[in-house]
């Protein structure tokens, strides 16, 4: 980035002669330093985009870890706070809806349109 940078500097410090000739040549100088300052440029930005990748997945582990900490350390106020009354009580409910569905649907399934069209 820096070389470009001198290139340019260079280019427009140098004496141009007035002719057609010269002044192509210092557009040709200039527009050679731009495009290498451009690319110096777009590899400055894609180096940048891949340390900020980085820097990306090292931040999850620590946001994990934290967020796994804050847990462990909520649990036993969790597990102290259970009514297991109430706890059975839902599963027990839950169990029976999950088994009556089950049956609902095994006969849904034995059902056909033929049992009906022939008897």
């Amino acid at each position: 980035m820096f070389g470009a940078l001198d290139t340019i500097i260079t280019a427009l410090q140098s004496p141009v002669s007035a002719t057609p000739l010269g002044l192509s040549n210092l557009g040709n100088r200039l527009s050679a330093a731009a495009t290498a300052f451009h690319n110096s440029l777009s590899n400055v930005t894609m180096v940048q985009t891949s340390a900020d990748g980085c820097e990306q997945e090292l931040q999850a582990p620590q946001t994990t870890t934290s967020s796994t900490t804050r847990q462990a350390q909520n649990h036993p106020a969790n597990v102290t706070a259970i009514d297991l009354v109430s706890t059975i009580s839902q599963f027990e409910q839950l169990q029976n809806a999950l088994q009556a569905a089950q049956k609902s649907s095994v006969q849904v399934q034995g059902l056909s349109l033929f049992q009906y069209v022939n008897p």
